[in-house]
């Protein structure tokens, strides 16, 4: 990208490479992932009955493959902003 910044290199050239290493990046991600997950999840497909015996790094990686995000919706107006309320908590799910 320097190169471009200083206009020796056009963006036909660099743009394309910039969207490969991005396609690599995402690939290698993936891949980490699936090795922590290899490494890291339960040996039982009865994720409930072992989840008192998992460590914290296991039971993230369970949760991280069905859910892709939490979002925390705004606060009710004239509500008490300090107290939590998990209805304001939205599960988005893989």
């Amino acid at each position: 990208m320097t190169a471009y910044d200083r206009d020796e290199l056009g963006g036909a050239c660099v743009f394309p490479r910039v969207r490969e290493k991005e396609a690599e990046i995402a690939t290698l991600r993936e891949d980490q992932m699936a090795w922590l997950r290899s490494r890291t999840g339960p040996s039982t497909t009865n994720v409930a009955e072992s989840w008192p015996t998992l460590e914290v790094e296991q039971r993230r990686a369970i949760v991280e493959t069905v859910i892709e995000a939490v979002v925390l919706r705004r606060p009710i107006p004239g509500g008490k902003k300090s107290i939590f309320n998990p209805d304001r908590l939205e599960v988005v799910w893989k």
